[in-house]
């Protein structure tokens, strides 16, 4: 029997928790959504507290603006935005994002979105996952598959789409790659992964 927060509505996963408790180690399939958020937004879920697997989302995933006093200017120092999970510290495995991933908010210093994930943390892996026909948009650290990946594998991997950057730091697998954590050597593994993605970019640098 589920506990009785599980229970209120069956059909919101709202918690890393709720979602393992939900998928009991099936597929979880999320179509035709249009997911929005403000600084933490993932197709799936927002933060995860463990590994995930066999997940699918296809529809939209947008970062809205963090402040509405447009005559301030102010806007949120940070976004992450993935198909599947905004961010992850924790291995993600065979989950698959058709769609897009967006913001139209500029000025912000740190952007960080993935087909996949926005950022990955202390070597978390991205495996067996693809990303097709997607389409990314934000300021920078956007990749077709992870925006900014720290110390991390990512292996036996597909993406195909199409990115636009307004400012710097994009890639067809990754935005931006951390090889090194405090001077020590670290965990680089890209491996078996095709890429196959158009970038729009107004500055000068991109892979």
């Amino acid at each position: 029997e589920l506990p009785e927060n599980l229970t209120k509505d069956p059909y919101t996963i709202n918690s890393y928790y709720r979602m393992t408790k939900a998928c009991n180690g099936d597929v979880i399939a999320v179509t035709n959504a249009d997911i929005k958020g403000k600084i933490y937004v993932g197709g799936i879920i927002s933060k995860a507290s463990g590994p995930l697997t066999n997940l699918r989302f296809s529809g939209s995933v947008e970062g809205l603006k963090y402040y509405d006093d447009k005559a301030s200017g102010s806007s949120d120092p940070k976004k992450y935005l993935g198909g599947i999970v905004s961010e992850s510290y924790h291995n993600i495995t065979d989950c698959h994002f058709e769609g897009k991933v967006y913001s139209n908010e500029a000025n912000v210093v740190d952007q960080y979105f993935g087909g996949i994930t926005g950022r990955t943390w202390d070597g978390a892996a991205i495996s067996n996952c693809t990303i097709k026909n997607f389409e990314l948009r934000g300021e920078q650290f956007v990749g077709g598959i992870v925006g900014y990946a720290s110390l991390s594998v990512i292996e036996n991997a597909y993406a195909t789409g199409n990115i636009e950057i307004r400012g710097n730091k994009t890639g067809g697998i990754v935005g931006e790659y951390l090889v090194t954590d405090n001077g020590s050597e670290g965990v680089i593994c890209i491996n078996n992964v095709i890429s196959k993605v158009n970038i729009l970019t107004y500055t000068d640098v991109a892979g």
